[in-house]
């Protein structure tokens, strides 16, 4: 079985108005873990950005508004999760 095991690090807690600028993770299949990833990812530019969030994880809006956008992360993390392949229950993946 493959699973997919991630954590976010947010620019509040307000998932209608904040937004993700940390992913963290790793990919386990038959329980060996097979990747972990860690990318920075810049916020949507429509997304409030509250100082104590960025406090809590130790970065500055100027750092994270430096990083990567959200899709070139998305093709790097479906990579990494689809590279491997798809077991009998995890069809979804």
């Amino acid at each position: 079985m493959k699973q997919l095991f991630y954590d976010l690090e947010t620019t509040g807690t307000k998932y209608w108005r904040n937004s993700i600028h940390q992913l963290s993770g790793m990919v386990v299949v038959d329980g060996e873990v097979k990747e972990e990833f860690n990318f920075h990812v810049q916020p949507n530019p429509k997304a409030e950005i509250e100082d104590e969030a960025l406090q809590i994880a130790g970065v500055t809006k100027e750092q994270v508004m430096a990083y990567p956008p959200m899709w070139g992360v998305w093709e790097k993390l479906a990579g990494s999760a689809g590279s491997y392949g798809a077991t009998p229950h995890d069809e979804r993946l």
